[in-house]
Parts: structure tokens; sequence; C-alpha cells
């Protein structure tokens, strides 16, 4: 029965065992019911975030292509101000300032392409002197800022540095050369570059050699061939480059004046009137052995008048010149004028020193040469060894800077007198350096130090009011302006040899009138070879140099803005007597280092039988790199190097200059 019962179950029983049958399966298998409708929504979410992101990536490449036109355009923007700047410097030199900064577009509008204005976009330009933080560099970069704003607050800012050209990186520039022009030639080789305003002429068959580019406003004739060497070719047709003018040139004068030496000189004449002269001296301050250091460089002026010129100048007059000879009681040299030859103490140094066994003279000499017998005049004395001749001022020539008992005694290289008879030196006006007065005690007081440390206002230039000499040896940076002339008394060198390249020691002579070498007998070879008597006799004539060298040396860059840099009176004198290489010429080599500036060119050697100088001029490409303090630039700008900006760190342009600008 029971089995019955089981058997007969209803319909509907069998259908829910069926369901749990399936559901039982469907279980074992890991089926869910309604899996589809989820998978049916995860696609349609994904499709609809895949459209969002579709639609904000679009719009977001627009904003950032927008935003990238945007900054390019600020970009182009402010490239193109800073050319405007540039342009604006080049055309108003005048627009840059000697400190602090300047703007050359103030709020300006920049063009496009079509001159028109690019709409939204404003620009500052600012300018200023920058470069080393030597206070004596003047200066030598100009920066400019160009600062791009837009209407959206979007701000671009680049930095573009200029080199100012310096007129000292020419090795010759002139402005005229001549009429008729001069040509170069015989030999010449000009190192550094060479700039004239005027036509460039070489000398046909003569071959001048061009060792650097060669630029004429005009054109270059004869250079073909054997006329002229030109080693990195030529332009003609160029933009004609001005000389500095005298508003810029007077911005030198307080610079002088803080460092004491602005000097108020004789007069203004010709140079046969100098009467004022400077002289670069050096001293080892620190016993190491050199003179080298920063603070070893001093110059000291000498003062006379222009009836007193030719004992400055160091003409050829009894005075002047005499003869070295050894003296007791130490045997050391001493030197003796031609003026105080004959006066008894003379004679008696003379046979005192011979006795010494430190003079080999007979007696019968030394009595011709003190005038006692023989009559000898100042020729033939100066054709003893020994012979010199020197600046007035000098310590050599003691014996007649000074009277009584104190003159009674040979020149020495020690010797110093404060003033004489016929000029006097000029005291430094601030307190003097106790090391310097260890060291030199007896002009201590006279010698202008060229260092900031030993005269704190020293900003490396001179300033002569009128005509003046120099000579002597350059430790320092300097630039010498005069409103006269100035002429090369004796040889002017570097201490630091310039051909080292070590660019220690620089040196800038600016003349509103002329710079010359010259004719006195330091540079001139005299005639020290007559007869006994005195009659003249051809046959015996002999020129003789009395300086240390025959030649003479010039290490400095050279401006004249009147007339010319050349030699005095070039056409006088003797005729070949002194070899340069070998040649000979009547004033032996002109060895210049530096630059030649000049309004009008000169020449050094006036005639055919080679009376003056041959040339041997070499480039100081230190000039380049490290010119002369605030020496005169070309009013053209270098571009050096660009920048871009931190927009966020550029919110003070005087902080920017401030820190950018030379400073001690």
């Amino acid at each position: 029965m029971a089995s019955n019962e089981s058997e007969q179950r209803t319909p509907s029983s069998r259908r829910l065992s069926a369901r749990a049958r399936w559901s039982q399966r469907s279980r074992a298998k890991g089926v869910r019911r309604g899996g589809a409708l989820l998978l049916m929504l995860f696609l349609s979410m994904s499709i609809a975030a895949l459209a969002l992101s579709a639609i904000f990536l679009t719009s977001s490449s627009k904003f950032l292509g927008a935003q990238l036109d945007r900054e390019e355009i600020d970009s182009y923007g402010a490239d193109a101000a800073l050319q405007l700047g540039k342009s604006r410097l080049e055309l108003d030199p005048t627009a840059f300032p000697d400190s602090g900064w300047a703007y050359l577009l103030q709020n300006a509008t920049i063009p496009d392409a079509s001159n028109n204005p690019i709409p939204g976009v404003l620009v500052n330009v600012y300018v200023g002197p920058t470069g080393s933080v030597d206070v004596n560099s003047g200066g030598r970069f100009a920066t400019l800022f160009a600062e791009v704003s837009d209407v959206n607050g979007g701000k671009t800012v680049r930095r573009l540095e200029l080199v100012q050209e310096s007129f000292a990186r020419f090795g010759y520039w002139s402005n005229s050369e001549g009429s008729p022009h001069i040509c170069f030639g015989s030999g010449d080789h000009l190192y550094g570059p060479v700039f004239s305003n005027d036509t460039i002429t070489t000398c046909a068959g003569q071959a001048a050699t061009f060792h650097d580019s060669v630029v004429s406003v005009r054109s270059v004739v004869n250079y073909a061939g054997a006329n002229g060497i030109f080693m990195r070719g030529f332009r003609e047709n160029a933009k004609p480059i001005s000389l500095p003018t005298f508003t810029q040139l007077n911005t030198l004068i307080p610079h002088a004046a803080s460092g004491q030496l602005s000097i108020t000189a004789a007069n203004i004449g010709p140079l046969s009137q100098i009467a004022t002269r400077l002289e670069f001296v050096t001293t080892d301050l620190n016993a190491d052995g050199d003179s080298t250091d920063a603070n070893e460089g001093f110059v000291r002026i000498y003062q006379s008048t222009t009836a007193n010129a030719a004992w400055v100048r160091g003409d050829w007059s009894a005075q002047n010149c005499g003869v070295w000879f050894k003296s007791p009681p130490d045997g050391a040299p001493g030197f003796y004028p031609d003026a105080v030859r004959a006066l008894p103490w003379v004679r008696t140094m003379l046979l005192a020193e011979r006795a010494a066994g430190d003079l080999l003279l007979s007696p019968e000499k030394i009595d011709s040469i003190t005038g006692t017998v023989g009559g000898w005049n100042m020729a033939r004395y100066m054709k003893e060894p020994g012979a010199r001749c020197y600046l007035g001022g000098d310590p050599r020539l003691a014996p007649v800077a000074r009277t009584g008992a104190s003159a009674q005694k040979p020149g020495r290289d020690s010797t110093f007198t404060a003033v004489d008879p016929l000029g006097s030196w000029v005291a430094f006006p601030l307190a003097v350096s106790g090391s310097l007065v260890a060291v030199r005690p007896n002009d201590a007081a006279y010698l202008y130090p060229l260092s900031s440390s030993l005269n704190p206002g020293w900003q490396g230039v001179i300033y002569a009011d009128g005509t003046i000499g120099v000579s002597g040896r350059l430790r320092g940076k300097v630039t010498l302006y005069t409103a006269g002339n100035i002429g090369v008394l004796a040889d002017l060198k570097y201490q630091t040899d310039p051909a080292s390249n070590l660019c220690a020691d620089i040196m800038g002579m600016i003349s509103l009138l002329n710079i010359m070498i010259t004719d006195n007998a330091i540079h001139v070879p005299q005639l020290a070879d007559l007869t006994i008597n005195g009659n003249p006799s051809p046959a015996s004539w002999t020129y003789k140099s009395m300086d240390d060298t025959p030649d003479a040396y010039v290490q400095s860059t050279v401006m004249a803005l009147g007339t010319s840099f050349g030699a005095q009176n070039p056409t006088t004198g003797a005729d070949s007597v002194l070899l340069c290489g070998s040649a000979h010429f009547g004033r032996g080599c002109l060895y210049l280092t530096g630059s030649i500036i000049h309004k009008t060119r000169a020449t050094v050697n006036g005639s055919a039988t080679n009376r003056g100088y041959a040339k041997r001029y070499s480039f100081d490409r230190c000039a380049v790199s490290s010119p002369p303090p605030f020496f005169p630039t070309t009013g053209r700008f270098l571009e050096n190097r660009y920048f871009e900006v931190d927009r966020g760190r550029f919110n003070d342009v005087n902080a920017a200059f401030r820190a950018l600008s030379p400073r001690p």
C-alpha cells in the first residue's frame, strides 16, 4: 500500500520536483539567475563612460591646444620684443643707462607677420648694464628682459645678454685713411680685425698681410696677387661706425675723480710743450719676488711748466743726458749728467773710483771727461759706453735736480727728489699704506695706487685736462683719457708679458687730439761721435741710441680722436742707423701690442730712406675678453646668451638687475 501511494503523485508535485532538480543542476554548474541583465548593464555603463571620456578629451584637447597656441604666441612675442629692444639700442645708444635699468618698451603691442598688433598681448622690455662683479669692468654686457602678459593672465619672460662691442676689439680702426690714401705695405702684418669708414688700400707688390677680418665702408683697393694677402677675406660697403662723442667720453671723468686721479695738466698745447708726465711703476709689497699681485701697481705724476718742457720730455740736453760710471764707496754704478761733468766733485769722485779699482779710466781720460783738458763737448762725452738720457724728474738726474751737498754725488736708481728746481712730484692726497712705506720710504707718499685695496675710490680711470706724457711699467687695468695730446716719452709696458695670455694687465689711452711716439733723445738716435774740438767731421759721425734698447715699446690700446696715432716728426733724424730684423731704420722697431683706433691714419715711417720706425704690431686679444675699464663702445651689441626665465620668479625688476649688475 505504501508503495502504491508514492507512485500516485499529483502533476504539480512532479513539476516542483522538476524545478528542484533543475535548480540543483544549475547550482552545481555555477549559473546565476539575471547574469545577462547585469552584463548588459555593465556594457551600457562602459560605453557611456567611453563617450563621456571622449567628450572630456575632446574639450581638454581644445583647451590644451588653445593654451599651447597662447604660450606659443607669448613666446613669439617675447623673442620679437627682445629683437625690437636690441634694434632700439643700436639706433639710440643713449637709451642704454649707465647703471640700474630703463624701459625700452612699456606696455607696448607686438606686431604679427602682417604688422598688425597681436590682440590681447602687451610687452615690457627692460635693459641695464650687467657683467663681471669687478667694478672696473664698467658693465661690459647689456641684459634685456622681455616680459609678455596676455588677457588670460599668462606671463612669459625671456632674457637676452648682449656684449657691448668695444672699440678695443679691433686690431686697427680708422675713420679716414688720409688724402691721398696711405697704403698698407712694406711687409706689414696686421693681426686682429681691421675696419675703416674709408677705402682700404694696399701698396702694389708689397704683400701686406691681414690675418683677421677686413671690413671697409667703401672698398678695398689693390687686393689682388702680391699686393695684399687677406687670410680671412674682406667685406666692402659695410655700415659705418661712429667715434664716441664728447658727452660719452666725459662720463669717464667722475670715475677718475673717485680714485683721486683727475689731473690738472700744465697746458693743452702741442707735444713740444709737455709739462706733465705720468710714470707707471710696480713694487713688490709682499716680498714674494715679483710685482704681479693685484695691489702692486702705482702711478706717479710729475709737474713742471712749458718753459721746462724739454726737461720733462727728455730731449737732447746736458741736464737730461749723461754717462753711467761706477762710484765709491761701494762700487755701485752712478749716473753723471753732462751738466755737472765739469764740476770739481765729479773729477774727485772718478779719481777715487779709479783708485779703488772700480773704474778703468786713465787720469788723462778723466781729465778730458771732466773738461780739465781736451775740451770734450757733450756729443763726445755721450760716445762713452753707458751713455743714456732720462726724463725730467727721474731719480738718476739727482745731480741736477738737487742743490748743495746732496747734489754732489751721482744719481742712482733709488734716488728720489720730491721737488727740484725744474718741477715736482704730486703727493697722493689720501693716507698711504704702511706696507708701501716700509718698502719705499722715500717716494711712498707720491705713489697713487691702482687698486681698490689701497685706493678705495679707484675705478680704473685716469683723466687729464690737457697734454701729458706717459711711460713706465703698468700693473693693473687702466683707461687714460686726456683732453690734450698724449706723448709716449719712453717704453710703456705691462708688468705681465701680454704674450702670456694671462690678461693680468690692460691699458687704453684716449686722446681728444693725438697720441704720438715723441721725438726725444730716448726714442731718436743722437749724433754722438764728433771730433774732440767740436768741429763736425762727417766721416766720424755716429748716431747712437740713448735708451736701454734701440727700439720703442707701446703695450696699450690707443684711440686718437683729434687726428692720429703715429710718430712725431717721422721724416727727421738719421736714415737707417738701427737694425730692425734684417733691415735698417732710423729709429729701429716700434713694437705695439694692442689696438690702434684713430680718426685719420698717420705714418710712423716718413721717407723712402727708412727714417722713422719699422712697424711690428701685434693684437692683444685680452682687449676682446677684458677691455680696458669703461673703454668706449661702438654702439653695436652682439648677442651672447639667451635664457628662458621662470615667470614665477620674475616679480621684481630691480632685484633681477641687482643680481646681474657689476659691483665691487
